[in-house]
Order: C-alpha cells, then structure tokens, then sequence
C-alpha cells in the first residue's frame, strides 16, 4: 500500500524564466522524497529529455508553464501527448494570469 510517506517522486520543470525554475527546484529540494530530475526552459527541451529517458527514469510529475505553451490549442496537445507517453503522469499546469481557454484546453486534455 502506497502513502505519501513512503512516495518518491520525479518532477519534471518546464518554465521559460530560469529564476522560477531554479525557485521551483529549491522548493521542491526541501521534502527528500522528491527530486526534479530535469528543467527545462521550452517545450523542445522537455520532449527532447522525455523521449530520450529510460521508462523507469521518466517523471511522476512535470510542472508546466501553461503561458508559454502556445496557446490553448497548443496546452491541450501537450498535456494529452504527456499522458499518452507516460503512465499515471500527473500534470501541474502553471500561468501567470488566469486564461479560460487555457484552463478548458488542460482540463479537457486530463
């Protein structure tokens, strides 16, 4: 049986301003059971680590900055490719202001 105690987790980090990745990392740095185990500052970046990534290394998490990924249209293709290639992957998606379309498009995408 799985509780949060006895959970490691893998996160991954896509957000295009380096200061908030590194702020993200710290901040996840404090709890030892999770390590972000790549960032990425474009959505090239992150693909280009996820196809390349043995199964068991790839991430139980990927924190996502939802403003710079194209668009809504460009979100929901993302977040749908993301749970296609990764099993029970959950997906955080970040913006800087709230952007309905967006919200639909990651929502209906899972």
């Amino acid at each position: 049986m799985s509780t949060m105690s006895n959970v490691n987790l893998k996160v991954l980090v896509m957000d295009s301003d380096y200061y908030a990745l590194q702020a993200i990392n710290s901040y996840l740095a404090w709890d030892r059971r999770t390590r972000v185990t790549w960032m990425a500052e474009n959505l090239d970046e992150m693909w280009s680590y996820i196809n390349r990534t043995p199964l068991a290394e790839l991430p139980d998490v990927v924190v996502l900055d939802a403003d710079h990924a194209g668009g809504a249209d460009s979100l929901h293709y993302h977040v749908e490719r993301l749970r296609k290639k990764i099993k029970d992957v959950i997906i955080i998606c970040m913006a800087r202001v709230a952007d309905v379309k967006a919200v639909e498009a990651a929502a209906d995408a899972g």
